[in-house]
């Protein structure tokens, strides 16, 4: 590799304000409510890590 190239790790990943549904107990015959927003924000974004330096960079849209 020459020395002014640059290597980066890179992934992509959205961000949700929107409770994950999962199972959980409750007494028989009664629901768990889980309060929620109405119209959830979505965002997503791309990250990367520079592998010489630790250096990281990310985007969000």
């Amino acid at each position: 590799m020459k020395p002014n190239e640059v290597f980066y790790y890179a992934d992509e990943f959205n961000i949700s304000w929107h409770p994950t549904l999962r199972a959980m107990w409750s007494p028989k015959g009664q629901q768990v409510m889980i309060p929620t927003p109405g119209q959830p924000k979505k965002h997503y974004g791309i990250g990367g890590v520079n592998y010489h330096t630790g250096q990281t960079v990310v985007l969000i849209r």
